[in-house]
């Protein structure tokens, strides 16, 4: 695991201003609304990226590299990189072909494990997922599999829904 900042918790602020959560981010742009608004609430983001799903590897360091330079120079929140399996991605993921809901759940499944596991290795209680941004996730599925996955983790799962003017 790579740590990109200047502490583990990423409060910065010191444990008494604001609650550690670990943050699974897909990139920059969707981040910036749930830093924004978990720390209204008294969290303290730390961003964890694990996202062996996106692809070409070009995109996929594009993407992290955009997302280090908003973190580091806008936001002022860590950045950890944890594990991209892309073996697991390959085995676990692209097998449901264009089943939906199948492919998602697997893929949601897959980061967001590696992601509660980081979380508990570095001591966090609390840990969130930026895909609630997307209109094109599913929103409810992503959400049960956070909740499921967190439990097993001993984690809380904090889980909002990020979009703005989201249709039900």
């Amino acid at each position: 695991m790579q740590f990109h900042g200047d502490d583990k918790n990423g409060s910065g602020l010191g444990s008494s201003v604001r609650t550690p959560l670990l943050l699974h981010a897909c990139c920059g742009p969707c981040s910036i609304e749930p830093v924004e608004l978990l720390r209204r609430e008294g969290f303290e983001p730390t961003i964890c990226w694990t996202n062996p799903n996106i692809q070409p590897k070009e995109e996929h360091d594009r993407r992290l590299a955009t997302l280090r330079a908003w973190a580091a120079d806008v936001a002022h929140v860590n950045v950890i990189v944890a594990g991209d399996n892309r073996a697991a991605w390959e085995a676990g993921v692209a097998p449901h072909g264009f089943d939906r809901a199948a492919r998602c759940c697997a893929c949601y499944a897959l980061r967001l494990a590696e992601a509660c596991r980081a979380a508990r290795e570095l001591g966090f209680t609390y840990i969130s997922t930026t895909l609630a941004v997307s209109p094109y996730q599913l929103f409810e599925t992503c959400g049960d599999v956070l909740a499921k996955t967190a439990a097993a983790y001993g984690l809380t799962p904090v889980w909002r829904d990020f979009q703005i003017g989201r249709a039900s």
